[in-house]
């Protein structure tokens, strides 16, 4: 929760729970950094638990988007993920872009959930709040990121896809 507070009739200073733990504020008379901008994706956007996300995989009920660029990929992701570098998920998901994902692109009344390897999940939020304002209706991130699911003792597996670039023709 954002609590406002009235310093001067033409400012406003917000305090921001750091992520992660209700015991310690910051405070942020900007909205225009980094951490408020995360806040915001994680205030609109429904963040998953690793066993929520886990039981949709298993029904196949969910598009999984890794949401990392191709060099943190070595690792793994989570099984059936698909890789879409934040930085261009917005082309991905366009329709009326060349270069779109198709899957992604024809997906927006499916349930979706960005993942990446934070456990602050700052892109993955931010790339699920990007796809919610190009009117995806089931959008969300894993909270906790990949740490989370594999500290709940899920696996990683190596992406089955190819990692998503802009092609241009």
């Amino acid at each position: 929760m954002m609590l406002k507070f009235d310093i001067q009739p033409s400012r406003k200073i917000f305090l921001f729970p750091v992520l992660f733990t209700n015991e310690s504020y910051y405070l942020c008379d900007d909205m225009s950094t980094l951490k408020s901008l995360i806040y915001e994706a994680h205030e609109a956007i429904h963040g998953m638990m690793p066993n929520e996300l886990h039981h949709l995989i298993l029904c196949k009920a969910i598009i999984v988007i890794d949401v990392r660029e191709a060099d943190e990929l070595s690792h793994g992701s989570i099984p059936g993920a698909i890789a879409i570098p934040r930085g261009i998920i917005e082309m991905a998901a366009d329709l009326k872009f060349i270069g779109h994902h198709k899957l992604l692109a024809s997906a927006r009344q499916m349930k979706i959930c960005c993942i990446c390897d934070c456990p602050s999940a700052g892109r993955s939020s931010l790339a699920a709040l990007a796809l919610k304002e190009m009117k995806f209706v089931d959008v969300s991130y894993l909270k906790g990121g990949i740490p989370l699911w594999v500290a709940d003792g899920y696996n990683l597996n190596k992406i089955q896809t190819d990692i998503f670039s802009v092609k241009r023709r």
